[in-house]
């Protein structure tokens, strides 16, 4: 009831429509989890947590990130068994584009 699987979006900007697909996020309270499964090796996790990032960039632009939630990205490796957590609130989350 308070997640996402699987949720793809569009959201036009200045710069062109951006389309995503997040694997799954959600809310508990003010705590909001932005996660990404990856297959290949964790040595690329900056890659995927920016990914993330820009998500949040995303659903902070949606409104369904608000003042006062904590943002958690999270790159799961199953075949490693390792996780990668970085937390934001939404005063990191920068946005670089603006909504049309």
């Amino acid at each position: 009831n308070h997640g996402y699987a699987e949720w793809g979006f569009g959201l036009k900007t200045q710069l062109g429509t951006i389309q995503g697909q997040i694997d799954l996020w959600g809310r508990i309270d003010n705590q909001v989890y932005i996660l990404d499964y990856k297959t290949g090796s964790s040595f690329y996790s900056e890659k995927a947590i920016s990914q993330l990032s820009r998500y949040s960039e995303c659903l902070k632009k949606m409104n369904f990130i608000k003042p006062a939630d904590q943002v958690h990205l999270v790159v799961l490796y199953p075949f490693e068994e390792k996780i990668v957590i970085e937390h934001s609130d939404y005063t990191k989350i920068n946005t670089i584009f603006t909504i049309v």
